[in-house]
């Protein structure tokens, strides 16, 4: 029987008791899911279009490669405001007003003429995202505990996923019937739907006995957390573990296109393995959770996404490589985030059961400002080989592991 919180919901149309049905757990997960979705989508939609964009911008692929990074530290700085907010005035409203800045940045991004306005409207995009997106893990909180909460987390992970896999091919099509215009004008059509889902059936599930809290309340909240020892564990541990993955994203189509010669038609198949490979590990995440607590399995996902990144970089620094031996290795490195990223937030989110808002906003924020960070400072780099690339991985990951290996975390 899965755990809920028995307090009840602020919106009269919501009824606790219907969460007690898998069909209705399902059917929430699923709305969590297709929210969740317009991020992946947001950032790897365009991709294979970068070349294109940089030739219509009069530009070069790093300089568009460079919105990648600008909008994970937007994604951050959204979700730093819209955390602490979605516990002050409740999750739906911030998901609706998120929701509608998204689609108006990602219309304005068709319409721009500049990698500048690329640029700024990639960060209002990202803003408006965070702050919708935010409320994901805190809502889940709200209604599970514990393994549950992991296992909800990781269903939405596993139904969220078809978007990255999905999103390079829609991009790869898109662009060759239309224009890179086109791909966002669709993340915009998307966003709209899931704004008019929302607004007709997703729950308001912030407790309404739950007491309103001052600004003041919040500092004192982003405190408690930032000063906890064995939850920042787990957030700069899932940090540098998500770091890896988007040194990965952001370098993408250079190494695949650029370096690799691969056609922008292809491009979508080798990214894709890489989602197959996160979906796959989800799913033996959600078998392992039968067994094994979230804090146990987050071990073995850091230990492998750390062998398979360092042999990548052992391999480019023997000047050894072909695409046959790179692909593997890359695939494990991103796959692995199936076993770390769901486990992680939820033993996060398990010492702070009366502020899960805020304690997801550090966690959100954590993740995408550092990656966006390290994005930025290896696509300044010079690339004529593959080294920032894998060296970029191999440092965050071995940073992922050490600060499990240092902090030692314990559980809630």
């Amino acid at each position: 029987m899965l755990s809920f919180c028995a307090t009840p919901c602020g919106n009269k149309a919501y009824n606790a008791d219907m969460m007690k049905t898998p069909s209705s757990s399902k059917f929430f997960a699923l709305q969590l899911a297709l929210l969740v979705a317009t991020t992946p989508l947001a950032v790897d939609a365009y991709l294979p279009a970068m070349p294109s964009m940089a030739t219509f911008y009069n530009s070069d692929t790093q300089q568009v490669a460079v919105s990648v990074s600008l909008f994970l530290i937007g994604f951050a700085l959204g979700q730093l405001v819209g955390g602490p907010s979605s516990d002050r005035i409740g999750r739906r409203p911030l998901v609706l007003m998120g929701l509608s800045g998204y689609i108006l940045a990602s219309v304005g991004i068709a319409f721009s003429n500049s990698v500048e306005q690329l640029w700024a409207l990639r960060l209002l995009q990202a803003f408006s995202g965070g702050a919708a997106t935010v409320t994901v893990g805190a809502m889940v909180r709200d209604r599970f505990d514990g393994q549950e909460s992991a296992k909800v987390l990781s269903m939405v992970a596993l139904i969220m996923m078809s978007a990255p896999l999905l999103a390079p091919g829609i991009g790869s099509l898109l662009l060759s019937y239309l224009n890179w215009q086109s791909i966002f004008i669709f993340l915009a059509l998307y966003a709209s739907f899931i704004l008019l889902l929302c607004q007709q059936s997703l729950p308001e599930t912030r407790a309404a006995s739950l007491e309103t809290k001052s600004w003041a309340d919040i500092a004192r909240d982003y405190a408690r957390i930032l000063s906890h020892r064995h939850a920042m564990a787990y957030i700069i541990s899932l940090s540098f573990a998500f770091s890896t993955m988007f040194v990965f994203i952001t370098e993408s189509a250079y190494l695949y296109i650029d370096h690799f010669a691969i056609s922008s038609s292809h491009f979508p198949f080798l990214f894709g393995a890489n989602i197959v490979t996160m979906m796959l590990c989800n799913r033996i995440n959600i078998g392992l959770l039968k067994r094994y607590q979230p804090q146990q399995i987050i071990w073995l996902g850091v230990s492998l996404q750390c062998a398979a990144a360092l042999s990548f970089a052992l391999l480019v620094l023997s000047h050894n490589y072909q695409l046959y031996s790179v692909v593997p290795l890359i695939m494990l490195s991103v796959g692995s985030l199936g076993l770390i990223a769901a486990n992680a937030s939820s033993a996060t989110l398990s010492f702070f059961p009366n502020s899960s808002g805020t304690a997801n906003a550090v966690l959100g924020t954590s993740e995408f400002l550092l990656a966006g960070l390290i994005g930025t400072g290896i696509s300044a780099l010079p690339h004529n080989n593959l080294l920032p690339i894998s060296l970029g991985m191999a440092f965050c990951a071995l940073c992922s592991l050490s600060s499990l290996l240092l902090l030692k975390p314990k559980t809630a």
